[in-house]
């Protein structure tokens, strides 16, 4: 699964606008648990091995705080997903980002 930004133009580190970036989601459990985002223009752009882009004011990473019954339960992965998309929309707006969940 992985985050596409919707209706949305973002600004990167070098100053050029990105319409509708697409951002996947590396889950890291093993100290602590938190996500880590690299952005791209689009999905295509990721399967094609391209260059990640830095984003001037979205979110890098993001700090999860799980419950036991997350952690164990069946919706692991969505439930990084939705707190990535919460800290990605306090920059964006809200209803601005939603899960692709399609195969790769």
């Amino acid at each position: 699964m992985a985050i596409q930004i919707i209706n949305s133009t973002v600004k990167t580190q070098d100053g050029f606008d990105v319409q509708n970036p697409w951002v996947f989601v590396d889950q890291h459990m093993i100290g602590s648990t938190f996500a880590s985002l690299r952005y791209y223009k689009s999905k295509q752009d990721y399967l094609d091995g391209n260059r990640q882009l830095n984003m001037a004011k979205l979110p890098a990473s993001v700090v999860m705080e799980l419950t036991n019954s997350q952690f164990w339960g069946e919706s692991l992965a969505e439930d990084f997903h939705n707190k990535c998309i919460d800290e990605i929309e306090k920059v964006t707006g809200i209803g601005t980002c939603v899960i692709d969940k399609t195969e790769f």
